[in-house]
């Protein structure tokens, strides 16, 4: 209809052009009249052009905007076999015919989106299925003049083919890819006594829950059974039901079984970690502590001496719970605490004060079991009565045994000329510094 128009108004310019050749031959007219006909031969003939331009750009449908519209998840990142899907919008609605395509940029390689629908309205939904080993940190981009019209049309209604040239579309930190599997490290993944620690190249997703059946584990060519498996920062470490002794051979597998249910060992992207066979590990029992070890000794010695006066009464788990749950909803939950401190009037009252219930004291032993407060344990610890509190111990189960941590070492190390050889060969050392 529009084309009609144009051609209306473009019919009239040689019309007009005639009427203003006889008007102004026919006699001697006022000059003015003379130039208002000539005025009215100027309005026309841009009418008659802008028409014209009018007809040639409706004439062919354009691309007016290119949208990534799937969700990577809160961490702005699609794993493999996640879909990056795009949306092309057009100047109107248009009809597809064959399999065009959209061709995006995954870090350095060009990656086909397929059409997968829309036809018959002006935006056209592409989609692409991210496979393993594509990556692109900086987010996925789209050149111009990306359509791959090859295999396929793109036109309106009447057969006009939409115009394959389009803007680009700059890498969008909000759609990175990792299709990378995490990769094992075999030098550094090692065991020490009885912690079997596979180390791995990127870090793991914490909430990724493996199955203890996945993992078969030897030692000096027995089976040895895991009893915990925790996942933590680049490291799933196993617990196992006895230690290793030193220069056993210990040799570890996993396989994925549980993959397709989503418990498998996983990247933060989501990617799981490839299944391994007979993996030999290091054995560091009985060496020195490892490098590793090393530096997460020192980082908390650091943070140690970064503590207020009355923080250092407060074990570490504690603290950290405590420092986490500032200006949060957890502030106010209660704990329960052991406190070793003189068993006075004062000290009793204090707990009342800041909110707290006593459970059970013990004058003799000057050990105090209570009630508190989160936000309130470093007030308590900052009363000189106090000597030092903690989360209150729990019975221990064959399933719940607590292991070492570099913060048990520390403390370990702290204890000095009390250590004897007696009690390394029989973790008395690793005994006390863990229960008090």
């Amino acid at each position: 209809m529009m084309r009609a128009r144009a051609s209306q108004q473009a019919s009239r310019l040689p019309v007009a052009r005639s009427l203003a050749r006889c008007w102004i031959s026919a006699g001697p007219f006022p000059r003015a009249v003379s130039s208002l006909a000539l005025a009215v031969l100027a309005v026309l003939f841009a009418v008659t052009l802008r028409a014209r331009l009018q007809g040639v750009e409706v004439r062919e449908p354009r691309v007016g905007g290119i949208e990534i519209i799937s969700d990577p998840g809160t961490d702005k990142t699609y794993a493999a076999e996640d879909e990056i899907q795009v949306t092309v919008t057009f100047s109107r609605a248009v009809e597809v015919r064959g399999s065009p395509g959209l061709e995006l940029r995954v870090g350095a390689e060009a990656r086909p989106a397929l059409y997968r629908s829309g036809s018959g309205t002006p935006e056209l939904v592409f989609a692409y299925q991210v496979v393993e080993g594509d990556e692109d940190r900086d987010g996925v981009s789209i050149a111009a003049g990306s359509l791959l019209l090859a295999e396929g049309v793109i036109a309106d209604p009447s057969g006009d083919a939409a115009r394959p040239d389009h803007a680009g579309l700059e890498a969008d930190p909000r759609h990175r890819v990792d299709g990378v599997r995490p990769v094992l490290l075999e030098e550094e993944s090692e065991i020490v006594g009885d912690q079997l620690i596979l180390a791995f190249a990127e870090a793991l997703d914490g909430d990724s829950a493996p199955e203890i059946d996945d993992f078969r584990v030897t030692v000096a060519g027995q089976g040895r059974e895991v009893l915990e498996i925790a996942v933590e920062d680049s490291e799933v470490r196993l617990t196992l039901v006895s230690p290793a002794e030193a220069g056993e051979d210990a040799r570890v597998s996993y396989e994925v079984e549980a993959e397709s249910a989503g418990n498998a060992v996983r990247d933060r992207a989501g990617n799981p970690a490839e299944g391994f066979a007979g993996q030999e590990v290091v054995n560091r029992t009985g060496e020195e502590l490892s490098v590793r070890t090393v530096r997460q000794i020192q980082a908390i010695l650091e943070a140690k001496q970064r503590r207020t006066p009355a923080q250092r009464k407060v074990d570490s788990g504690l603290l950290e719970e405590w420092q986490e749950a500032q200006g949060g909803p957890d502030a106010d939950r209660m704990v329960t605490v052991d406190l070793r401190a003189e068993v006075t009037p004062e000290v009793l009252e204090r707990i009342r004060e800041l909110g707290g219930t006593v459970l059970g004291s013990f004058e003799r032993y000057r050990s105090i079991r209570a009630e508190l407060p989160l936000s309130e344990v470093e007030a308590l610890a900052a009363h000189q009565a106090v000597r030092s509190i903690r989360t209150a111990d729990r019975a221990m189960t064959r399933n719940r045994r607590r292991k070492p941590s570099p913060d048990v070492l520390v403390d370990v190390l702290e204890a000095g000329s009390r250590t004897t050889q007696g009690d390394v060969a029989h973790r008395a050392n690793v005994a006390r510094a863990t229960h008090g």
